[in-house]
C-alpha cells in the first residue's frame, strides 16, 4: 500500500468526501485564490518569518480543494512540509496552520449551508497535517540517525587512534562509510542533499565491497555469509532506486524504500559489527608504527604471565629498552628517520627474541618484552644479545647508513616474588636508570 492510500486510510478519506469537494470545486477554488493573500500573511505573523511564507503556497492551497487525493496532493503536501521543515518552522505552527484551514472551511461550508462539505474538508486538512507530521517525524529520525552514527564513528575513531579519513581498510572503514547509508536515504527523502553529488556505488566498488573482495569475507562466520552477502547487494539495488526517485525529483516516492532499506542495513551491520569488534580489539592493542603490541598490550601481558607463572611455578624475565640519546637523534635527522629507526629498532629485536617471547613499545623510544626465560642468566644473554645486535646493524636511511645504540634493564621474576605490576616494572626502570648511568649502551639484569 502506498504512503497516500495508508493516510487516506487513517483519516478515513473516502470516495464521497472527494465528491463532495468536486461539486464545489470551482467556487472553492475561487474562495482560496481571494483568501490565499489573507493567509500567507497570517503564516508570517504567526511564524515570524521575513519572507515569503513559502514558494509552494499556491499549489498547496489548491491541491486542498481539489477533489482528488492521491499522488499530486501528495507530491506537492510533502514538498511543502520538507521546505517547511528544512527551514525549521515549528510543528506547533503547522497545527495552529490546520486549526487555521478547519476554521476557515467550516465558515464556507457554513456559508453554503453544506455540512458534508465542511466534514469532507477537515477530512483533507487531516489527511495533509498527516503528511507534514510524517515529515517532521522523517527529519527528526534523520537528526537522531546523524549523531548516533556520528558518536559511534567517533567512539570507533578514539578507540583505535585514527583521525577522519585515515580509517583501516578492513572491516572498520567498510562500516564507517556503511553507516552513512541510511543517513543518505533518509537525507534524500528530506531533499537535504543533492543526488547529483552521491553517485550510487556499484556493491563492489564501496568500502564494504573492496574489503569482500580482499578477503574479508572470510572474517564473516560460514554460516552467515550468504545472508550478508544478499543484504549487501538488496542494500545497493534499493539505494539505486531511491537515488532515480531524488534525481526525478519525488523524493516523497523514497519513503516506501526506507523500511526496506534499514532492514537490509541493520542486517549489515549486526554481522559486520562482530568482524569490527575483533579489528578494533587489534587495533588497540597495537602500535601503529612498529605493529607492535602498546603499553596497554603489555599491562594486559604482563597480568596474563603473572597469574600464569604463580599458578605454574614458573618465572620469567622482564626488559625495558631504551635508544639512546633518541632526542637528539630525532632533533638532528627529523622525525621522519626518526620513525623509520623506531621500525627498523623493533624489526631487529623482534629476530632476536624467541617465538614465545613478547616484545611491545611501551612509548617514544621505549620498548618492553616478556622473556620466558629459566633464570636470570639466560635472560642477561638475551639481553646481551640484543643489544650487540642493534650496536652492529645499519639503518638505511634517504640521509644515508645510520646508527644507534640501546640501554637495556631487566629483572627476572621468580614465581614466589607475589609482586605487582606496579613494582614489577619500577624494579626494571631502576635498572634501566643504572645501565644509562654506566654510560649507556650497555644491561643491566
Amino acid at each position: 500500500m502506498s504512503e497516500i492510500a495508508r493516510l487516506r486510510r487513517l483519516v478515513d478519506l473516502r470516495e464521497e468526501d472527494e465528491s463532495a469537494i468536486r461539486r464545489h470545486r470551482l467556487q472553492l477554488g475561487e474562495v482560496i485564490g481571494a483568501w490565499k493573500p489573507e493567509y500567507e500573511a497570517w503564516f508570517r505573523r504567526t511564524t515570524a518569518w521575513p519572507e515569503a511564507a513559502s514558494p509552494f503556497i499556491p499549489e498547496y492551497l489548491e491541491t486542498l480543494v481539489g477533489g482528488d487525493y492521491r499522488d499530486v496532493f501528495y507530491a506537492v503536501q510533502y514538498r511543502q512540509a520538507t521546505y517547511w521543515c528544512k527551514r525549521h518552522v515549528d510543528i506547533a505552527y503547522l497545527v495552529a496552520n490546520s486549526a487555521k484551514l478547519r476554521a476557515f472551511f467550516s465558515q464556507v461550508g457554513e456559508r453554503w449551508q453544506a455540512p458534508a462539505l465542511i466534514h469532507a474538508l477537515c477530512k483533507v486538512v487531516d489527511l495533509s497535517h498527516a503528511i507534514h507530521a510524517m515529515v517532521y517525524h522523517l527529519a527528526y529520525t534523520l537528526t537522531s540517525l546523524r549523531q548516533t552514527v556520528a558518536r559511534e564513528i567517533f567512539r570507533l575513531r578514539s578507540m583505535c587512534g585514527v583521525v577522519e579519513g585515515e580509517e583501516h581498510r578492513g572491516p572498520l572503514g567498510a562500516y564507517v562509510e556503511h553507516l552513512q547509508w541510511k543517513i543518505r536515504a533518509y537525507a534524500l527523502a528530506l531533499e537535504e542533499m543533492d543526488p547529483d553529488d552521491i553517485l550510487p556505488l556499484s556493491p563492489r566498488d564501496c568500502a564494504l565491497g573492496r574489503w569482500i573482495e580482499e578477503g574479508g569475507i572470510a572474517l564473516i562466520p560460514e554460516e552467515e555469509r550468504e545472508g550478508f552477502l544478499a543484504a549487501h547487494e538488496r542494500l545497493h539495488r534499493l539505494m539505486a532506486m531511491v537515488f532515480e526517485e531524488a534525481k526525478a525529483g519525488h523524493p516523497e516516492h523514497i519513503l516506501s524504500y526506507l523500511m526496506d532499506v534499514e532492514a537490509a542495513s541493520d542486517e549489515i551491520a549486526a554481522i559486520l559489527g562482530a568482524s569490527v569488534d575483533r579489528e578494533i580489539r587489534a587495533l588497540i592493542l597495537m602500535d601503529k608504527l612498529t605493529g607492535l603490541g602498546n603499553r596497554r598490550a603489555f599491562d594486559q601481558a604482563l597480568e596474563r604471565i603473572l597469574a600464569h607463572a604463580k599458578r605454574k611455578g614458573e618465572g620469567f624475565g622482564l626488559l625495558l629498552i631504551d635508544i639512546d640519546r633518541f632526542k637528539e637523534f630525532n632533533d638532528r635527522y627529523g622525525h621522519d628517520i626518526g620513525d623509520m629507526v623506531l621500525k627498523e629498532v623493533a624489526r631487529v629485536m623482534q629476530g632476536m627474541l624467541r617465538k614465545e617471547d613478547l616484545l611491545f613499545r611501551w612509548g617514544g623510544e621505549e620498548f618492553a618484552a616478556i622473556v620466558l626465560s629459566p633464570g636470570r642468566a639466560d635472560l642477561c644473554r638475551v639481553a646481551e644479545r640484543i643489544r650487540r645486535a642493534l650496536a652492529r646493524h645499519r639503518i638505511t636511511t634517504p640521509l644515508g647508513d645510520l646508527g644507534v645504540t640501546v640501554s637495556i634493564g631487566g629483572i627476572f621474576v621468580e614465581p614466589d616474588m607475589h609482586q605487582e605490576p606496579e613494582k614489577l616494572f619500577h624494579e626494571v626502570d631502576q635498572r634501566l636508570y643504572y645501565a644509562k648511568e654506566a654510560g649507556r649502551n650497555r644491561v643491566a639484569c
